[in-house]
């Protein structure tokens, strides 16, 4: 089980999970947290809660490539698109000299 609190930012709207380092938290309690973008000033939207690990991990659908000299590639699905009648596709690997997509 990992423990986490939910963090609304203003300018965003959503809500963003973050470890509470032991820390106890009530809904509507102002916080700074570090972000990608810098220190943000936020607020508590999810109290601290205990959850299951695998509740973390994101599920996605994704495209694994393996040639013959043993490079390997992982992509997302959705990198690729759908073709169509006459269609030419995305350049998913350049392989080197003398090796091959399996």
């Amino acid at each position: 089980m990992v423990e986490i609190v939910g963090v609304g930012f203003m300018k965003s709207g959503k809500t963003y999970y973050f470890d509470p380092a032991g820390m106890q938290f009530d809904l509507g309690d102002m916080v700074i947290a570090k972000t990608a973008r810098g220190p943000e000033l936020g607020r508590i939207l999810i109290a601290n809660k205990e959850i299951d690990e695998s509740e973390l991990i994101q599920e996605e659908d994704i495209v694994v490539t393996v040639t013959h000299l043993g490079y390997i590639k992982r992509v997302t699905a959705d990198t690729y698109r759908t073709q169509r009648r006459g269609g030419k596709g995305v350049t998913g690997l350049a392989t080197r000299e003398n090796d091959f997509v399996r």
